[in-house]
């Protein structure tokens, strides 16, 4: 009888870590990174996490109300002087999450952390501010401002369609400040 050699593998899928790009954390509305002038998450506001294995390969947008985990995905936010936050999840994709600051967030420097099928990402540091408005563009990350006027047939303001005086306009924007609310 012949010598048999078996070999046994044991294949393991290698799970990604979640990863935050280094300034990856923003008012998804300006989009302004952590120590410029305009930086700072406000409270009860929109923010947008950017890195590597975030969520699923597929962007996949949340139903209100919005979830503290989506699809695998959660975002921790630990204020320096109060107890970590849930944030809630608007959207998530691999390289890319929106999400709401609840507005009861301690204020001052924060870290936060994603976790997507339960492996969490180093931390990322940002400010929580009162208040930083930013203003939604027609387009990433650049663009017009995002402002629709009620009184044209084509809506958005744009060079080719200034506003005239009288015209109502509706200005899309996050940072106003914190609401009494749920921010859900």
């Amino acid at each position: 009888m012949k010598n048999l050699l078996i070999l046994c593998c044991l294949a393991t899928a290698a799970i990604a870590t979640p990863a935050i790009k280094n300034g990856g954390v923003v008012n998804a509305a300006s989009n302004s990174p952590i120590g410029t002038a305009s930086s700072g998450i406000a409270q009860g506001s929109y923010f947008a996490i950017y890195g590597s294995g975030l969520g699923p390969d597929t962007g996949k947008s949340a139903d209100l109300p919005y979830p503290n985990s989506f699809v695998g995905v959660s975002v921790t936010v630990t204020p320096t002087n109060g107890a970590a936050m849930q944030a809630f999840i608007t959207y998530a994709q691999a390289t890319q999450i929106n999400a709401i600051l609840p507005s009861n967030t301690a204020l001052g420097d924060a870290t936060v952390t994603v976790t997507y099928n339960n492996a969490t990402s180093p931390t990322a540091k940002i400010r929580v501010v009162k208040s930083n408005f930013g203003i939604f563009s027609t387009g990433y990350p650049l663009g017009s401002a995002a402002i629709i006027n009620t009184n044209t047939p084509t809506l958005y303001n744009l060079l080719t369609n200034a506003s005239n005086s009288g015209d109502v306009l509706l200005l899309f924007g996050t940072g106003l400040g914190p609401v009494s609310v749920p921010d859900n």
